[in-house]
């Protein structure tokens, strides 16, 4: 088939960068569904600047396959007058000529159904790609979802930006596309430092050819590759390290066409501020790279990394006005920075702020918080200083009434923990107030100690039940508080301080205590069950094996749960199928749980109530040793129910070996049910 390179330029107002990015890693998929409408597969490369996206397939097909269809009709005694071959067709016949845009000679007949029919082969020949290409385009377009979209003059459809152009080429070939209002031409922009006026384009070799000769660096890529290598030599030449955030590398990536890295620099006073105050801004507000004086990248530098899209020979002229830009920013948060140290961590205003519409304001949340980490200190960790968590609590929120945090919320915790510090409170007060929203994410760091744990734990605990009494529940993929994040936090803390907490027993406590309204303890239950999966790489069946052997303490369940995965790993389709057996001939409860020695008949009735006994009455370490001395009473069990009917019809030995059979059984229950586990 005869092939052609596909070239695709959308030339657009300047895009967003953060939105874009986040849809740009669907834009294979999406594109490749289009081509899939007209059963096209083809490899496809996809670029973009902050004024375009382009698309460039080398092999892309100049038609589509030709088919060949097989088409039925009606039968026989139907299609002919008098059912009979020889005669002419009936109304019912021609119909289907003319559906198929047939002639009488190319029917034939074969059997369907028991019946002789009409039958045909017909073939669907190709399109030119040229024909519908510029539609695929305009559905591709249409496919892509960045949040916010916009339209612009009079057209009806909306994008992210302005759509300018839409340039399509295969090979020299233009096509023309009237989507989006456009009458489009085969022209495109280049760097603005080089003009503004629109040039001709004939194919992409010559394409990237005008836009490398006037300052467009098409591949992300590639311009990636220069601001690290860039980055590298200011490092290497200034003795300094750069910070590399990868997310804001993204971001310079997207919103530059020509990139070039400039050090700049700013007054020493300022490094007074938090690191993270100066680092926040510097990224926020201007998308600069904090620069370090070590390699751990503990001490801040009075410098700066930016990024400029300008292809200005004269970078003193950028350093200056962005210097003055960043020194007025910082200015401003040294500014909030004394004003909150004067006024220290205070409470009085957190009941002019709403935690959430319908749940109170922040000091309301603050209260409930305090009760739930009295009742986790009576519980769990008593030994701690119970007055200095009871601080930590009530001074937790009191950073958002800060000026600082107003200005950075993203701030907020830390700003508080350096308010803290300065005031001379305890250190794990301080440390606690910063670590309160730990874990933010499924990689994050979790809280450094017993006491932040805690801290954390009131916090998260709190935002699920108070939300769960308010009806929002997350439901399908929307979960617009976070509170499956919530959740895998809570047990994540849990297992990392092995904190024990029995999701029933506990989580009732804790609702009734607090005075959580309009809660299902069920639903909450199975909240917290379904979050295992997510914190867990394991077979789903094994944590439901676990469950339904009655184990509800979060420790205990994941301690299971691995025992019996690293087991099934080594033993996993024997094991399963022996012990899987055990509890079938269990279908009914036995009769009685009492094993008299006397009855047995068979040697491997005695070894096997010899090992039981052995097994069940040592005491173990960890559950997979207990999973591995379990696992011994296998070939015994094998050799059970090779050579020893159960089923036998005298009563008393049946129910002496339905009763060997159970006891076993219920000892692995103390793990895990194993008729539940799926391989």
């Amino acid at each position: 088939m005869k092939t052609a390179q596909l070239f695709v330029e959308i030339l657009v107002e300047e895009l967003p960068a953060l939105p874009f990015l986040k849809e740009f890693q669907n834009f294979e998929e999406k594109w490749r569904k289009v081509l899939s409408e007209y059963k096209i597969e083809c490899l496809s490369e996809f670029f973009y600047t902050p004024r375009r996206i382009v698309i460039c397939s080398s092999n892309f097909p100049l038609k589509t396959q030709d088919e060949e269809l097989e088409v039925f009709g009606p039968p026989v005694e139907i299609a002919f007058k008098n059912a009979d071959k020889n005669q002419d067709l009936t109304p019912a016949g021609e119909a289907f000529l003319k559906k198929n845009n047939l002639l009488r000679s190319d029917v034939s007949f074969c059997m369907k159904n028991g019946k002789e029919v009409l039958y045909a082969k017909t073939k669907l020949l190709g399109i030119e790609t040229k024909d519908f290409i510029a539609l695929c385009v305009e559905k591709f377009l249409a496919s892509l979802h960045f949040g916010k979209h916009m339209r612009w003059g009079e057209v009806k459809d909306s994008f992210i930006r302005p759509i300018r152009n839409i340039a399509i080429f295969l090979d020299e070939v233009f096509i023309k596309s009237c989507a989006y209002g456009l009458n489009s031409v085969p022209k495109t922009l280049v760097h603005r430092d080089c003009g503004y006026e629109y040039h001709d384009i004939k194919n992409f070799s010559q394409y990237q050819k005008l836009l490398q000769e006037n300052g467009v660096i098409l591949s992300q890529d590639t311009r990636r590759e220069l601001i690290l290598d860039a980055i590298k030599a200011l490092e290497k030449k200034h003795n300094l390290f750069v910070e590399i955030d990868l997310e804001l590398l993204d971001e310079v990536v997207a919103i530059t066409e020509n990139p070039s890295v400039i050090l700049g620099a700013f007054e020493e006073r300022f490094l007074e501020l938090p690191k993270e105050v100066i680092i926040t801004s510097m990224k926020e507000n201007q998308r600069y790279f904090g620069v370090y004086q070590d390699k751990d990248l503990q001490k801040l530098s009075n410098h700066f990394v930016m990024v400029s899209n300008s292809m200005s020979k004269d970078q003193q002229i950028i350093v200056t006005g962005n210097q003055k830009v960043l020194r007025a920013r910082l200015e401003d948060a040294m500014f909030f920075y004394h004003n909150d140290i004067e006024q220290g961590l205070k409470t009085e205003g957190l009941s002019k702020i709403v935690f959430i519409d319908g749940a109170g304001s922040m000091e309301d949340k603050v209260n409930r918080e305090l009760k739930i980490v009295e009742f986790l200190h009576s519980k769990i960790a008593s030994s701690l200083d119970k007055n200095l968590l009871l601080e930590a609590i009530r001074l937790s929120k009191a950073d958002l009434l800060s000026e600082m945090v107003y200005e950075f919320p993203n701030l907020q915790g830390l700003m508080g923990y350096y308010y803290a510090k300065n005031m001379g409170l305890d250190d794990r007060v301080a440390v606690a107030i910063k670590e309160q929203y730990l874990p933010t994410g499924e990689k994050s760091t979790l809280p450094s100690s017993l006491f932040s744990a805690l801290v954390a734990l009131a916090n998260k605990f709190d935002n699920i039940l108070m939300l769960f009494a308010m009806g929002k529940i997350p439901t399908g993929s929307k979960d617009p508080f976070a509170l499956r994040r919530a959740a895998n936090g809570i047990l994540r803390i849990l297992l990392d301080q092995k904190i024990s907490f029995h999701l029933k027993e506990d989580l009732i406590s804790l609702i009734d205590k607090i005075g959580y309204k309009n809660v299902s303890q069920e639903q909450i239950f199975q909240f917290f069950i379904e979050r295992f999966d997510g914190i867990l790489n394991v077979n789903p069946s094994l944590i439901k094996s676990v469950l339904l052997a009655q184990e509800y303490d979060v420790c205990n369940i994941v301690a299971k749960i691995e025992a019996l995965n690293i087991y099934l790993l080594k033993e996993k389709d024997t094991f399963v199928s022996t012990f899987k057996r055990v509890a079938n001939i269990l279908k009914q409860e036995p009769k009685t749980l009492h094993i008299d020695s006397n009855l047995f008949e068979f040697d491997v009735e005695k070894e096997l109530f010899e090992a039981y006994q052995k097994v069940a009455s040592k005491q173990y370490q960890n559950y997979l040793e207990q999973m591995e001395e379990l696992c011994v009473l296998k070939p015994l069990l094998d050799r059970f129910f090779d050579n020893v009917m159960v089923n036998v019809e005298n009563d008393s030995i049946r129910q002496n070996r339905i009763a060997l059979i159970a006891n076993i059984y219920y000892e692995f229950l103390k793990i895990a049910d194993v008729k539940e586990i799926s391989i």
